[in-house]
């Protein structure tokens, strides 16, 4: 029973972990795109006449604000993934045991819950 739930439980971990890495690439391309588009709207309507029939650069320094505010939610959500990714291991563990006025070494088996962050 317990070696079942260890391999179901590895799964949800590399679930969140693949989970995590693509909503963290999501968030990158969505910061990087919108705040290209501000940069590229910006320098635009700096170089163009400020009275041109054309909307285009706001529709660029509007759709890159956008974009930025839309990549915070999906930073958050990696970083709440990526700390949902918990390891647990059986190892085996050297116990000191005293028995008869001698030091014994034995080792047991243990469960280890690593949290990485």
């Amino acid at each position: 029973m317990l070696f079942i739930s260890l391999t179901s439980f590895s799964q949800t971990r590399l679930d969140y972990q693949r989970k995590s890495k693509n909503q963290k690439t999501t968030a990158w391309v969505l910061l990087i795109g919108g705040t290209t588009m501000i940069t590229a709207g910006a320098i635009s309507l700096s170089s163009s006449d400020a009275w041109s029939s054309s909307n285009t650069e706001g529709f660029l320094i509007l759709g890159g604000l956008v974009a930025d505010l839309v990549s915070i939610p999906f930073f958050i959500s990696a970083r709440r993934n990526a700390r949902k990714t918990a390891a647990l291991e059986i190892n085996n563990q050297s116990a000191s045991i005293f028995k008869k006025n001698s030091l014994i070494v034995k080792t047991q088996p243990c469960i280890t819950l690593k949290i990485q962050l």
